[in-house]
């Protein structure tokens, strides 16, 4: 199926994608043209952006890795990584917008925990990095996954137009559930990126 960027119309997904990187690769700074129609083709199709981008106020460019990445800048300063791959790439399926519901649902819950500990060092291999040195996350000790699970899981969550928990008993239940047993912490992106997964 043909997607469009940026006025342009590519047959493929990874063509667009081929275009999108080519041209982040090529920049150092971005206009407010180019952050719009970033926003509005690439980044509004990740798999998790209303949980994203709640808090952001700018996008930037940093090196990581040896190559160009797009950065969410918050409204505290700091920064984080995202992957306009996963934009273009990863098909949402019906668990995955569930997901995203959920997460979205909590997200305010995420950010007070960034605000309340901003500052702290990353706390899951003891690598001293402050968000000054490196974009911090917000992680959950036990895996989002695994709270899901324990809350009943995802199958039941019904999802409404604007892909949020539309049903008022199940949001309440389930932010209930959340700030009660989701324990957070701040690690650095690295950290939390690389990390083994479990629960």
């Amino acid at each position: 199926m043909p997607i469009c960027i940026n006025g342009r119309s590519f047959a493929s997904r990874t063509a667009a994608l081929k275009h999108v990187s080519d041209y982040i690769q090529g920049r150092d700074v971005l206009t407010d043209d180019e952050k719009r129609w970033i926003i509005t083709d690439v980044l509004r199709r990740h798999p998790r952006w209303r949980e994203k981008c709640v808090g952001t106020t700018d996008l930037r460019i940093r090196r990581l890795m040896g190559y160009n990445a797009v950065y969410l800048v918050r409204i505290d300063g700091t920064e984080e990584p995202i992957s306009y791959r996963k934009c273009l790439l990863k098909e949402a399926s019906s668990h995955t917008l569930r997901v995203k519901a959920m997460r979205y649902a909590v997200a305010d819950q995420t950010q007070a925990f960034r605000q309340l500990h901003r500052g702290e060092p990353c706390a899951f291999c003891f690598c001293g990095a402050f968000p000054e040195e490196r974009p911090m996350h917000v992680d959950h000790v036990v895996t989002f996954d695994e709270l899901q699970r324990r809350w009943g899981g995802t199958d039941q969550v019904v999802v409404g137009p604007h892909m949020v928990m539309s049903d008022s008993v199940q949001l309440h239940s389930w932010r209930a559930f959340h700030a009660e047993h989701a324990e957070l912490r701040m690690l650095c992106a690295r950290c939390n990126l690389t990390r083994p997964r479990k629960p």
